[in-house]
């Protein structure tokens, strides 16, 4: 639906963006989305990020997503004061999926988790999975405040699967 590249900035505020077969929301190039009171329901892979670019989400509800909800190559998310509820995804991550060639920065804080579920074979990280290269990476991920109910992964990490990252806080 929405592409942002190059630079470039938007905000996204109190919009509900349901049923779209195609990524949601675009991001790259040194670009962001700030989106706030969104409500995004069964949107396979709303949310692609990479190429050093953030995406920050503030008060909102996302539900029923079948294949990850963020997926993030060498950018940044924030999340806070979302909820998460019944995503899926068969490869890694029902909610985060942040792989790093270089630089990953994770940020969530006082948000719920609940019911998502990663289930294909290998899969890990129920609500979150990420990983960096190597321990030299910049990758990370910080947790704070926020609740993981009921959150599942075939393999590991029912809530998170984290690995091989510079950083991590969980508080």
């Amino acid at each position: 639906i929405i592409c942002v590249s190059n630079n470039s900035n938007i905000a996204i505020e109190n919009t509900d963006i349901v049923h779209h077969h195609v990524p949601s929301i675009y991001v790259d190039k040194a670009s962001s989305a700030k989106m706030y009171f969104c409500n995004f329901t069964s949107n396979p892979n709303a949310l692609l990020a990479q190429d050093y670019s953030a995406l920050n989400l503030f008060s909102s509800m996302f539900t029923g997503h079948t294949h990850g909800f963020v997926y993030l190559v060498n950018g940044f998310v924030t999340l806070n004061n979302c909820t998460f509820i019944d995503n899926t995804n068969q490869d890694r991550g029902a909610v985060v999926y942040a792989k790093s060639g270089t630089d990953v920065k994770v940020f969530i804080s006082n948000c719920t988790f609940e019911n998502n579920r990663c289930f294909g074979l290998g899969c890990s990280g129920g609500a979150i999975y990420i990983t960096g290269p190597d321990a030299s990476s910049a990758t990370a991920l910080y947790v704070f405040n926020s609740t993981f109910l009921k959150n599942l992964a075939l393999i590991q990490g029912g809530a998170i699967f984290a690995y091989v990252l510079k950083d991590v806080a969980l508080d």
